[in-house]
């Protein structure tokens, strides 16, 4: 399931210095319930693959659970949306495409084990969101695409021992 890339950090937000991190590409969830509401394809590993969610009202939850020693997470999502009128939280803008979105530390620390996530198209826009312990909270909003979502993956930041 992992893809391991070490690095080590000087200048790590968040974390002490000179820190050894190894970065762990994970395209499998642990859980979903995607190919039943319709979103088979942005799950299934194939980054050519998508559905059309454009005006289907549907959502899908997608779970991660946390490895050990992790300490955050990037969410990597690919859509068609944005156009220039879409965004990525903390700033930026979703021009379609493969956008890295960090988690933010609300969502990552609302549950000590998981990370919860969500694909949602209430009715043409598609939103990707993070479960902060109360709400969904949006990370990256797509507007006027024409509603294909391709795939999903989290890369997890882990301190090694």
């Amino acid at each position: 399931i992992f893809d391991k890339i070490s690095v080590t950090c000087t200048q790590c937000p968040g974390i002490e210095d000179s820190i050894s991190l190894t970065f762990s590409y994970q395209e499998d969830d642990y859980e979903d319930n995607c190919t039943s509401g319709g979103y088979g394809n942005v799950v299934d590993g194939n980054w050519s693959s998508s559905e059309q969610m454009e005006g289907s009202g549907s959502s899908c939850d997608v779970n991660y659970t946390k490895p050990t020693n992790a300490v955050g997470a990037i969410w990597q999502v690919k859509d068609d949306g944005g156009y220039g009128c879409g965004w990525l939280i903390g700033g930026g803008t979703n021009n379609g495409g493969i956008n890295n979105v960090t988690i933010p530390d609300s969502c990552w620390n609302a549950h000590p084990t998981k990370l919860l996530l969500n694909l949602d198209e209430p009715g043409g826009d598609l939103y990707w969101k993070c479960y902060n312990g109360t709400d969904w909270i949006v990370t990256v909003y797509s507007c006027d695409g024409s509603g294909y979502m391709f795939e999903e993956a989290v890369y997890w930041n882990v301190v090694d021992e």
